[in-house]
């Protein structure tokens, strides 16, 4: 009798202990910085934290061509998903206030791990640096998949390369 009530017992308290781990929270994910100034004149916003966990925005530099500033790079779609994005481009003056002339929203679709090049020139010689904007088009309800592991694992491997270089 005391065996039955201990197996008993110890059943219990397994079954406690495994239905409690089973309740286990995963840790949230640490937020996803929704604006990015690593590039030296140029400030990368991301509309929402679904859309900068799914995209990246490779080689982005800005440099003077010819009288006017130019920014160029690309923006790498982290999924195995199609969507659109929309992107801006402003510049700002030496004093970092807007200039007049900012370019409309572009669209683009990215296709899956693939990559669009984005460049804009300065309306202006007063034009110092860029700032990129990205955002889900307003017209559109999409759902924004959770990137893909490895090409996030690239995407960092490409930022910490191009960090070390400068």
């Amino acid at each position: 009798m005391k065996n039955i009530s201990r197996k008993i017992a110890l059943v219990l308290s397994l079954s406690a202990v495994l239905g409690l781990s089973a309740c286990a929270t995963q840790e949230p994910q640490p937020p996803v910085a929704l604006e990015d100034t690593s590039v030296s004149g140029l400030t990368i916003i991301y509309g929402t934290e679904p859309l900068a966990r799914s995209v990246g925005f490779l080689g982005g530099k800005v440099y003077q061509d010819g009288s006017l500033k130019r920014m160029s790079g690309s923006i790498k779609n982290l999924t195995q998903a199609t969507f659109p994005v929309e992107y801006q481009v402003t510049w700002h003056d030496v004093n970092g206030a807007p200039l007049p002339n900012a370019s409309s929203w572009t669209r683009v679709t990215l296709n899956p791990r693939a990559q669009k090049p984005i460049s804009s020139f300065a309306k202006g010689t007063e034009g110092q640096s860029a700032v990129l904007t990205f955002k889900v088009p307003a017209d559109v309800e999409i759902f924004i998949p959770e990137p893909d592991p490895v090409e996030v694992m690239r995407y960092q491997q490409e930022q910490a390369a191009r960090n070390a270089a400068q």
